[in-house]
C-alpha cells in the first residue's frame, strides 16, 4: 500500500463565495483507494484563514503538515499559472525535508505546460498529463511493488528520463464515468468546512473555441450515466451537509431529454445548484424546470455579439448560425427573469483582431439584453437580477489561440508578458489597431455598469461563488 497525499492551492475566505473541495482529488483519491492504497487530502484552507496570513507563513504551514503525514507520493494540482508559482514555491522549501517523496503534478494547465513546469522545478518528479486515474494508480503500484516509481512504464507522464531529457510516455484511456468508485466524501479534511460542493453529470466539450483549452484534458465528450447521477446525488444527500452544488460540466444542457431527466435526480434531493452553458444550446423552455429542479444561477458564456468576433472565436461558422445565437441570448435572458434564475452573461470583447464596430455591436446588444430583463422583470413579478461579466482577454496555454501567437500578433494583438515564461498569464493589451489597451478598459466598465443587483441575486452570488486561489509567490 502507497500513502498518497493531495494538496489543494490556498483558496481565499472572502464574503463573497465559499470554499470549494477538489472534485479531482475526491474523485481520484477514491478510485486509488478501491485499488489498495490510503489517500489523504490536505486543504490549508479549512486549516488557516488563507487572508491572514501571508504566503510564507501558509507554506510553511504546509510543509510541517506534509512531514507529518508523511507521504510516498504527493498530488499537486495546477489548472492556471498562479498555481504553478505556487507548486515552484512549495516543492522548494519541502524537497530539502523529504528527498525521497514523489512529487508529481497535473491540471488543466499543467497537462499543456508539462516541459516548461519539469525545466522551471528541479525537485518536480514528473506531470500526469489529462485525467489522472491510470498514471497516479501505476505509480502507486511500483511504489508498492518496490519498484522505481517514475518511469516509461507508467502511462500518460511527463518526466526526466535516465540522461536527463523529458521524455513523454503515451497515455491510457480514462476509466469511463461508471467504472469509477462511488465519491469518496469520507475523504474531505473536514467537511462542514465547505458550503459548495462541484458536481460533475458530464466532462468535455463538442465545442471547440479558439480560446478555450477544455479539450486538452477532456478530448471527449462523455455523459455520466443517469444510474451513476442519481446514486451519487443520494450519497450527498446521505451526507447530511447542505452543499450548494456547483454543477461544473462544461456545457450543461446538450441533451433535451436527459436534462429533464437530470432535473428530475435534483428536483429530488436537497440541493440548489447553479451550471454553466452556452445561449444556443441550453432550451429556454426547460428554465422552468430547472428554476423548479433548485437552479439560481446560469452563468452563459456570451463572449460576443459580434459575427466578426464570434466567427474568430469558433463558435459561430455562419451568418444563420450567428441570427439564432442571438435569439437564444434574447430567449434566455427572459426566460431566465421569468423563471427566477439568475443568468450571468460572459463577454469576452475585445479580443485580438477586434473593431470598434465590434464593440460597439457586443454593447449595443447588451443594452437590449438589458431592456428585455427589465421588462420581463415587471411583466413577471421576479427580479432575480442580471449580471454582464466582461473578462480581460487571456491567451490560455492549451488553446488554439495560444498556439498560434503569431497569427494574433499579425491581426495586431500585443501582450506585455514573455510566452516563454510559463508561470505569467499572458493578457491581451492592445486587441488591435483600432483597439488599444486604454479603449479596452472604458469597454470593460460600460459593460460592467449594466449590471442588475438585486438583493435575491446578491444573495445567491455570494452564496454560489467559489473561492479564488491565492495564488503564488513572486
Amino acid at each position: 500500500m502507497a500513502r498518497v497525499c493531495f494538496s489543494n492551492v490556498p483558496l481565499l475566505k472572502t464574503c463573497i463565495g465559499g470554499l470549494c473541495p477538489s472534485l479531482t482529488f475526491i474523485q481520484l483519491g477514491g478510485y486509488l483507494q478501491a485499488h489498495g492504497h490510503e489517500v489523504i487530502i490536505h486543504d490549508v484552507a479549512v486549516e488557516l484563514d488563507t487572508q491572514a496570513h501571508t504566503m510564507d507563513e501558509i507554506l510553511d504551514h504546509m510543509v510541517r503538515r506534509i512531514v507529518e503525514i508523511a507521504p510516498d507520493i504527493l498530488g499537486l494540482s495546477a489548472k492556471v499559472p498562479a498555481d504553478g508559482r505556487f507548486t515552484r514555491d512549495l516543492i522548494a522549501r519541502l524537497r530539502p525535508t523529504l528527498p525521497g517523496l514523489v512529487i508529481i503534478a497535473g491540471g488543466i494547465w499543467a497537462t499543456p505546460a508539462d516541459v516548461p513546469l519539469l525545466e522551471a522545478i528541479e525537485g518536480l518528479d514528473a506531470v500526469v498529463r489529462g485525467e489522472g486515474e491510470r498514471g497516479v494508480l501505476a505509480i502507486a503500484d511500483r511504489i508498492d511493488a518496490g519498484e522505481v516509481p517514475i518511469g516509461p512504464e507508467v502511462p500518460g507522464i511527463s518526466y526526466r528520463d535516465e540522461a536527463g531529457q523529458i521524455s513523454q510516455t503515451p497515455s491510457a484511456p480514462p476509466p469511463r464515468p461508471e467504472a469509477l468508485p462511488p465519491l469518496a466524501l469520507d475523504l474531505m479534511p473536514s467537511p462542514d468546512s465547505y458550503t459548495i460542493f462541484p458536481f460533475l453529470t458530464s466532462k468535455g466539450c463538442p465545442f471547440d473555441c479558439t480560446f478555450c483549452s477544455e479539450k486538452v484534458i477532456f478530448p471527449q465528450h462523455i455523459e455520466t450515466p443517469l444510474a451513476r447521477l442519481e446514486a451519487d446525488l443520494k450519497r450527498l444527500d446521505d451526507f447530511g451537509r447542505d452543499y450548494y452544488l456547483w454543477l461544473s460540466d462544461p456545457l450543461f444542457g446538450l441533451d433535451a431529454q436527459r436534462t429533464e431527466a437530470i432535473c428530475a435526480l435534483l428536483g429530488r434531493s436537497r440541493f440548489d445548484f447553479l451550471l454553466e452553458s452556452r445561449v444556443d444550446v441550453l432550451r429556454p423552455q426547460q428554465l422552468p424546470l430547472l428554476s423548479e429542479a433548485g437552479c439560481e444561477v446560469i452563468y452563459f458564456g456570451l463572449e460576443s455579439a459580434s459575427f466578426e468576433t464570434l466567427k474568430r472565436l469558433n463558435k459561430v461558422r455562419t451568418r444563420a448560425a450567428f441570427e439564432r445565437y442571438l435569439d437564444m441570448a434574447r430567449a434566455q435572458i427572459v426566460g431566465c427573469m421569468e423563471a427566477d434564475i439568475t443568468p450571468i452573461f460572459g463577454v469576452l470583447n475585445p479580443v485580438p483582431g477586434d473593431t470598434l464596430e465590434d464593440l460597439r455591436l457586443t454593447y449595443a446588444f447588451l443594452k437590449e439584453l438589458e431592456a428585455l430583463a427589465i421588462d420581463a422583470c415587471h411583466r413577471s413579478g421576479e427580479d432575480p437580477g442580471f449580471h454582464f461579466y466582461s473578462f480581460q482577454y487571456r491567451f490560455i496555454r492549451g488553446s488554439d489561440d495560444f498556439n498560434q501567437l503569431d497569427e494574433m500578433a499579425a491581426r495586431g494583438a500585443t501582450w506585455l508578458q514573455d510566452p516563454s515564461d510559463a508561470f505569467r498569464d499572458i493578457v491581451l493589451h492592445d486587441a488591435s489597431p483600432e483597439i488599444p489597451f486604454e479603449v479596452a478598459m472604458d469597454f470593460h466598465k460600460k459593460v460592467s455598469a449594466l449590471v442588475r443587483s438585486t438583493p435575491i441575486g446578491f444573495a445567491r452570488m455570494r452564496r454560489s461563488f467559489p473561492s479564488q486561489p491565492k495564488g503564488g509567490l513572486g
